[in-house]
């Protein structure tokens, strides 16, 4: 009997040892659970977030590629406006020059190689009336006649003009 008691006793502590062994082995399960859901929540975070910048790199190799294809169409636009303007400066060079003499041509922008360029106004001058059938205004190239101030109202100084040529 004694020595079944001690069984018992020993068994007893034995299982007392698996108990309390087996209430840690449960927390640290809940543990490793918890950390487990920690873990997936947080592996699916950053899979979305993953995602969203795939489809932002996406997004901008496109544009990436849609902008090369743009530059190199730009290139080619270049280099054809290029070889043509080559021809039309052949062209312009086979063109005939001014005439000989001595003339002069109302400037509008620089003159033309050869040519030197003359400006001379009359200002502030007072014509007959000052209405629309005497002071028409006009603009040639960067010669000009127009009212002295305020067209239509008679300030004693009524019109202006000015000639800009250009004479070789």
């Amino acid at each position: 009997k004694q020595w079944y008691q001690r069984r018992v006793a020993i068994t007893a502590g034995k299982i007392s040892t698996i108990t309390v062994a087996l209430t840690e082995a449960k927390s640290l399960i809940e543990h490793l659970q918890a950390d487990l859901l920690t873990s997936k929540t947080r592996i699916t975070k950053l899979t979305e977030q993953l995602e969203v910048q795939n489809i932002s790199f996406t997004r901008s190799k496109t544009a990436l590629d849609e902008l090369k294809n743009e530059v190199a169409t730009s290139q080619n636009e270049i280099r054809a406006l290029t070889e043509g303007q080559s021809e039309v400066m052949a062209e312009v060079a086979a063109l005939p020059t001014w005439p000989e003499g001595s003339y002069c041509i109302l400037a509008s922008g620089t003159c033309p190689p050869g040519f030197t360029r003359h400006s001379g106004h009359i200002r502030a001058f007072n014509t007959y009336d000052y209405s629309p059938t005497y002071i028409q205004p006009a603009v040639f190239g960067d010669s000009y006649m127009r009212c002295h101030g305020p067209c239509g109202v008679h300030t004693g100084w009524d019109a202006e003009f000015g000639i800009t040529s250009c004479c070789k």
